[in-house]
């Protein structure tokens, strides 16, 4: 059992390739018919908004992985000449956009 396992692993491992993509590979990889591209750019999209999460991106509770996936990837749609920029600041500046964090309000005394 450990051996079918172990021979699945393998055969479904994708060589991880370090590279920077734009709009473009991007967009790309979210129109591919495929499985793994897509997923790659679900992966993108989740990376970066888990990195800012609570400082340039405020996701509400409830929302979904894909929601953040279809918000990218109109925008991207959408805005043909502004694909050939970097991608993770892409998709900073959208969801930045679309669920900003609200800044604390410094003009009010705080109360101690």
């Amino acid at each position: 059992m450990s051996r079918l396992l172990a021979a699945l692993m393998l055969a479904l491992t994708v060589p991880a390739q370090a590279q920077f993509l734009d709009g473009n590979g991007l967009l790309e990889r979210m129109n591919d018919q495929g499985t793994v591209k897509p997923m790659v750019a679900l992966g993108f999209v989740l990376g970066v908004a888990d990195s800012f999460r609570g400082t340039e991106v405020c996701l509400p509770e409830n929302v979904q992985a894909r929601q953040l996936y279809d918000v990218v990837h109109q925008w991207l749609r959408a805005n043909p000449d502004k694909r050939h920029l970097e991608g993770a600041a892409s998709v900073l500046a959208v969801l930045n956009r679309t669920w900003p964090c609200q800044k604390a309000d410094l003009s009010r005394g705080s109360k101690m």
